[in-house]
């Protein structure tokens, strides 16, 4: 018997990520999130203005020099701080010490999260 209630346990909470860092949509709160390894993080967000259809759709915006994501309304920016890091590499996306990152063509730019 307990062996039955652990297995439906185990199937009713599956595990999500898999790893540190792995990006999600999160269809409920209509946000990306990523994964530290331990708690799932949501990217901070501004109020969209744009129209937009697809929703969990991103894109990186080259006249904002941001990415942003369809919430299935309209385009809403991410928010970011930029570093005194230098890149070069325009739309450059990465993961490192448990914060995202992208290149703005200058600067990694840390994007905020909740």
């Amino acid at each position: 018997m307990r062996c039955i209630l652990f297995f439906l346990i185990l199937v009713s909470f599956p595990v999500y990520a898999q790893k540190a860092g792995e990006r999600d949509y999160n269809a409920v709160s209509k946000t990306y999130q990523f994964y530290t390894g331990s708690v799932w993080r949501e990217f901070k967000i501004n109020v969209g203005l744009i129209p937009c259809a697809k929703e969990a759709a991103m894109n990186y915006n080259t006249i904002l020099n941001t990415y942003e994501y369809c919430n299935g309304t309209h385009w809403v920016a991410m928010i970011g701080l930029p570093t005194l890091s230098l890149c070069s590499k325009r739309a450059e996306m990465k993961y490192e010490s448990g914060k995202y990152y992208y290149c703005n063509g200058v600067l990694w730019v840390n994007i905020i999260t909740l």
